[in-house]
């Protein structure tokens, strides 16, 4: 094995690991925050055009969404309306995301917009819970696995964790920013007291899929004098987590404005701006009012 010639030469190997820097030099983004606190309107200051894949209930309707989406800087994929209890599996709201994604993935939409967010992780991972636990699909998960109708099982949270892993890894490694929108899950620390918070989904993996994002970030708002004031924490403060890779030397502060665009040219990351996004089909050109004799003789 050792011994086989190598099918690439040293040039290859330099520029592939030159390109593959290049692509990394993206925003991979986890926010959190309370149910109101800017999380959605926040994605919407990102490098467009922006692709939301909407599982919170409402989220497409925010002004800053509205205005993305007229000028053509946005698309909105909606999941966020509820399954039913009769639905069959190819509606249900998992299984129709990850039918779009592969379709979109394969055509290169990814190419064409700057940014991709979730919103939310802590609604998609009820999707997902609710396709575990309801359809014997189980062949988007993983394979041999057999979800059980009647809840979730130990096995059933194993497949429910490495999906969302997975999902999150596909996230990172497509050619755009990645922001993925969450909720604010609140714990009693029972060493210290107080209360400990962290992103809202089920099972261990409100632990684990924070360290797989380069930048962990919390949406925060305060009143002022002035009023409501929101800002974007970048660092741990007391119980509340945030981290940024970006900002290994300093360069963010602690509470930063709320603008992706304005934190990845402070990092000197490239915005990676992209055209306005096409969504309509071409209109069809206009019927001729010519008459028979004149299509004949012409």
């Amino acid at each position: 094995m050792l011994n086989r010639p190598p099918t690439k030469t040293a040039q290859d190997i330099l520029r592939d690991a030159s390109t593959a820097y290049t692509k990394r030099l993206k925003l991979h983004a986890l926010v959190i925050g309370e149910k109101g606190a800017g999380k959605t309107t926040l994605a919407t200051t990102a490098p467009t055009p922006v692709a939301i894949f909407e599982f919170d209930p409402g989220g497409a309707s925010l002004p800053a969404v509205r205005r993305l989406v007229d000028g053509g800087n946005a698309i909105v994929f909606p999941f966020d309306e509820p399954d039913g209890s009769d639905t069959p599996k190819e509606k249900l709201q998992y299984k129709r995301f990850v039918d779009n994604f592969n379709i979109l993935h394969a055509a290169g939409f990814f190419d064409t917009v700057a940014t991709v967010v979730l919103d939310s992780m802590t609604t998609f991972s009820e999707a997902l819970i609710h396709y575990i636990t309801r359809s014997s699909g189980h062949e988007l998960l993983l394979p041999g696995c057999n979800p059980k109708n009647s809840g979730m099982e130990i096995r059933d949270w194993g497949i429910f964790a490495n999906t969302l892993a997975y999902l999150i890894n596909r996230l990172a490694n497509i050619s755009c920013h990645t922001v993925v929108l969450g909720h604010i899950n609140r714990d009693k620390d029972e060493v210290f007291g107080g209360i400990l918070r962290s992103l809202m989904v089920a099972g261990k993996s409100s632990h684990r899929l924070p360290v797989s994002f380069g930048e962990y970030y919390c949406m925060r708002a305060k009143t002022t004098a002035r009023g409501l004031e929101r800002y974007l924490l970048t660092a741990p403060e007391e119980s509340i987590p945030a981290s940024s890779r970006l900002s290994a030397e300093g360069v963010l502060d602690p509470h930063e404005k709320p603008d992706l665009s304005h934190i990845l040219t402070k990092c000197g990351i490239p915005l990676g701006t992209k055209p306005p996004l096409v969504t309509s089909a071409p209109a069809p050109a206009p019927a001729t009012t010519t008459s028979p004799k004149e299509r004949t003789t012409s």
